[in-house]
């Protein structure tokens, strides 16, 4: 799947600046960062609400992938996040 970067001149809010902040700290050299939301709330300050939309957003920005993941008897795990580079 290709995603294409989002315009660099594109504003970001705080939140989504944060969101970004963590899962670059947190990440993992290509393996990009699995942290939960309510952890992306409780390390930021923000409020799940506001992670999540932050998350949303930078998602259909092109930020950002988000992978849903699974433990084997089917429990969601926290998701895996990867930052986008243009080029």
């Amino acid at each position: 799947m290709r995603v294409e970067a989002a315009d660099p001149r594109e504003h970001l809010s705080p939140a989504q600046m944060c969101v970004m902040g963590m899962i670059a700290a947190h990440s993992a050299e290509g393996g990009g960062a699995i942290l939960s939301k309510r952890q992306m709330s409780m390390l930021s300050g923000y409020s799940d609400d506001a992670i999540k939309l932050a998350v949303r957003e930078l998602k259909r920005k092109g930020y950002l992938t988000v992978e849903s993941r699974f433990a084997e008897d089917g429990s969601r795990l926290s998701n895996r996040y990867r930052i986008v580079v243009p080029g």
